[in-house]
């Protein structure tokens, strides 16, 4: 309604008939002015519009449960988060369903403090609709009504998996570190003791003949000696001494040597998906050697029955943005993929630790070596695995602006000639035995 003076007010009107022997000669209309509550009205109207707004471009899920875990609301980021198209898709169904086993008695807990009046954060793991797994953690605290009672869950979630994943290689290289640094000193210490056992068993088997009886004792000797000797190289190898000693190559001939040598006499075949553009790396050419053998020989124990074994290569480039523990640039990627047992999930956080194995004959270190040649490498290694499907292990190694130069091709040839040799070495029997040599 428009007054005189040409404001417009919102009115209600209330009319009743006003009724004289039966015919209807007018009505009675109350009329009020209610401009002030539509005004209020809108503003609250417009007041829940803007918070609905606020909550739905959130960028982190915002959701609402009641005492049983129904959900009640969720926002855009939230339902992203598990997967769903739509609110309604999901309105009432219990957010239990969608948290793995081992962490829902923990979040149930964590619901029934908040409906006591409690607050808390929590971490948990969820599966999406989609099947994709996640690790998140929430806030949730309780809301209420007029009347200060509990009324639901308001919770706050965000996405911590690949914040999880950098925690956890911070953690597995401060654990190599440490470990690194005590085998680092017993190593080299073993390693100049097996020269003198080694140096001295060789010596006594040119003093004796082939067919003596002490002979083959020397040989067993010798050999049960050379394998400790490969375990202090690879404890050598991690430990903080162990820096490659890197030039620029290419990865293709190191690859190729390393895992058929490693698959020499298997069941297994090795079939390579090796680009002729790859990207030449700057590597210690051994130190990669090794870490391809290991994942190789991993990769065929996983394998009894036999199989193909995928080795590919591919030229990649990593953004500050992603989620890898790298610097942004160019990077070799080499990706090697079994169809084997698999790794088990309570096995899975353990694999790169040292003196880790579920094998009846093993070291443990093969893993914590080859972890730690590409860390010095400044790459990043990467584990998928799924039991009785597979494991592949993705290897990054930072690309070399420089030419790999090839490889060199002829005969070696001995140098001979006359003059004195001075043998030096803090280790007397060492010193020793390479002056017996030369005798």
């Amino acid at each position: 309604m428009r007054t005189k003076d040409g404001r417009w007010l919102d009115i209600e009107v209330n009319s009743s008939a006003i009724i004289k022997d039966g015919v209807v000669i007018g009505s009675r209309d109350i009329v009020r002015d209610i401009t002030d509550r539509k005004r209020t009205e809108d503003a609250l109207r417009a007041s829940q519009n803007f918070l609905q707004t606020i909550i739905d471009t959130e960028p982190e899920c915002v959701k609402l449960l009641d005492s049983d875990g129904s959900l009640l609301m969720m926002n855009h980021a939230g339902l992203a988060m598990i997967e769903a198209e739509s609110l309604d898709q999901v309105r009432g169904a219990s957010i239990y369903d969608l948290i793995t086993p081992d962490c829902r008695d923990a979040f149930r807990k964590n619901v029934d403090d908040v409906f006591q009046g409690k607050g808390g954060t929590l971490e948990f793991d969820m599966v999406g609709l989609g099947g994709r797994c996640l690790r998140l953690e929430t806030h949730a605290v309780p809301l209420r009504n007029e009347s200060n009672e509990i009324i639901a869950l308001l919770g706050v979630t965000r996405d911590i998996t690949e914040r999880k994943k950098l925690e956890e290689e911070l953690i597995k290289a401060q654990k190599l570190e440490s470990v690194g640094l005590l085998a680092g000193g017993i190593a080299h210490d073993f390693n100049n003791l097996l020269t003198a056992i080694l140096g001295n068993i060789s010596l006594a088997k040119n003093y004796l003949g082939t067919g003596d009886k002490g002979y083959a004792r020397l040989v067993e000797a010798e050999k049960a000696s050379l394998r400790a000797k490969d375990l202090t190289l690879q404890l050598l190898t991690f430990a903080k001494g162990g820096v490659p000693v890197k030039k620029t190559a290419s990865i293709r001939e190191v690859i190729k040597e390393a895992a058929s040598f490693a698959l020499r006499g298997s069941d297994v075949k090795c079939v390579f998906l090796i680009p002729d553009d790859l990207w030449p790396v700057e590597v210690d050419e051994g130190q990669i050697s090794q870490v391809i053998h290991n994942l190789v020989i991993n990769a065929d124990q996983a394998m009894p029955a036999g199989g193909a074994l995928r080795i590919r290569c591919e030229n990649v480039g990593i953004a500050a943005k992603d989620a890898l523990p790298l610097k942004a640039g160019k990077y070799v990627k080499i990706s090697i993929e079994d169809r084997g047992i698999g790794i088990c999930k309570e096995h899975f956080v353990k694999i790169f630790d040292p003196y880790f194995t579920t094998k009846q004959k093993g070291s443990g270190l093969g893993l914590a070596t080859s972890y730690s040649i590409i860390k010095k490498h400044d790459g990043h290694i990467a584990v998928e695995s799924e039991p009785g499907v597979g494991t592949t292990f993705h290897l990054y190694l930072p690309a070399s602006a420089a030419t790999s130069p090839a490889r060199a091709v002829g005969e070696e040839t001995l140098l001979s000639g006359t003059g004195r040799i001075l043998i030096m070495d803090d280790e007397p029997r060492v010193s020793q035995v390479a002056s017996d040599y030369l005798a």
